[in-house]
């Protein structure tokens, strides 16, 4: 079985821009040397369900609607990457739902201009910087 982070890395994108594209990795160069860095953090568990906010809203009060942190605390902890910097050298390649009206051409020519703009739809992350 394919691990998760495999899996991103192979289908860079995953076809994010556009279903009619998928984004295949070739090389990625790394740029500065692999640092990584541990990460700890508290989080709220869950949330305010819509119930309450809803019976809030109706009440005009928000006097019952809070959370406790001590009551549904969650520590997450992560080992990431540190201050990276590396380069991805990929292709699109058609999908099946590409239209007849379809090229790799048309499709990277939108993606250069997207990119120079910052645009995009998901960047694709294998680090914290």
């Amino acid at each position: 079985m394919m691990s998760s982070r495999r899996r991103r890395a192979r289908d860079f994108g995953g076809g994010a821009l556009k279903p009619a594209i998928r984004w295949v990795i070739d090389r990625i160069y790394v740029l500065k040397p692999i640092r990584f860095e541990s990460v700890r953090r508290n989080e709220l568990g869950g949330k305010i369900s819509a119930g309450k906010v809803s019976g809030a809203m109706k009440r005009k009060s928000v006097a019952d609607l809070y959370t406790l942190i001590e009551d549904d605390r969650q520590r997450l902890c992560a080992t990431v990457l540190k201050d990276v910097a590396y380069v991805i050298e990929a292709h699109a390649v058609l999908t099946p739902k590409a239209g007849s009206d379809e090229t790799v051409t048309k499709h990277i020519e939108m993606f250069k201009r997207r990119a120079k703009k910052g645009q995009c739809f998901q960047r694709p992350l294998f680090g914290r910087a």
